[in-house]
């Protein structure tokens, strides 16, 4: 049975990191927060909710690698700035340019760890979680390459096992592509004379603000037709979106 310790506590995962915070509190209208992560994650094939991917359940050891939740690089900033131009001389310079705040925020990430798989159990253990290949050849040679430029594995670099075998490649040896986005927000209140509780505010928001692409891995599965190519954007619908436009107006008392 391929999940045999799946209710047991005999799991084993490290977790080791750096961490770094550069914050500093808002002065003459500019602030910020820098925060850098540099880390590792190992595990013999357990993830979130409780799923484990072991290839081999008589011997967890074999699965011990780089988790499927290693992430080694997570770059953040998130900032505020204040018009410079609200206590203008000026009236006209004050009313019209001043009162404005910009705030963004910044992020940059490694992309999801991922093993080459064979969907065919050469293995004979009656499923098809983790069930690592052979690696035959340099996967980085002759890869396949979309229209963008984005590569993905070389097919010729991998094959399934002999039969009742349990295939050689290391665990999570590949990472997708690097994740990024840049958001931006715009805002300002206006009073008008009706207390200082009661004012409208505007704001304008853009999300992925250069409708920045993330595309996915390649497929990973030796079995598949599209084996080794990268063939779908991540971020179309998940993680940050398309570019996405929105502007607000609201009243506040």
């Amino acid at each position: 049975m391929l999940q045999q310790w799946f209710d047991q506590s005999v799991g084993d995962s490290r977790y080791n990191a750096l961490q770094v915070t550069v914050n500093k509190r808002p002065t003459h209208g500019v602030g910020f927060l820098v925060a850098y992560t540099l880390s590792n994650v190992n595990s013999d094939g357990c993830g979130l909710g409780a799923s484990c991917d072991s290839s081999n359940p008589y011997d967890r050891k074999v699965d011990y690698g780089t988790s499927d939740l290693d992430q080694k690089n997570v770059f953040s900033v998130a900032f505020t700035a204040q018009s410079p131009f609200t206590h203008s001389p000026s009236r006209l310079v004050s009313n019209t340019a001043g009162g404005w705040g910009l705030s963004g925020l910044v992020q940059f990430s490694s992309g999801q760890r991922f093993t080459v798989t064979d969907g065919n159990d050469p293995e004979n253990v009656g499923c098809c979680l983790q069930e690592r290949v052979d690696v035959v050849g340099d996967p980085q040679i002759g890869t396949h390459q979309v229209a963008t430029g984005i590569t993905g594995l070389n097919p010729a670099a991998f094959a399934a096992p002999p039969a009742y075998t349990y295939g050689k490649e290391g665990v999570n040896s590949y990472t997708d592509p690097m994740r990024h986005e840049f958001d931006l927000t715009l805002a300002r209140q206006f009073h008008i004379g009706l207390g200082e509780g009661r004012y409208f505010e505007f704001r304008a928001d853009a999300f992925n603000v250069f409708n920045n692409v993330v595309f996915n891995g390649p497929d990973a599965s030796i079995s598949d037709s599209n084996f080794g190519q990268v063939t779908s954007q991540q971020n179309q619908l998940g993680y940050g979106g398309t570019r996405n436009l929105q502007v607000a107006l609201k009243f506040n008392y």
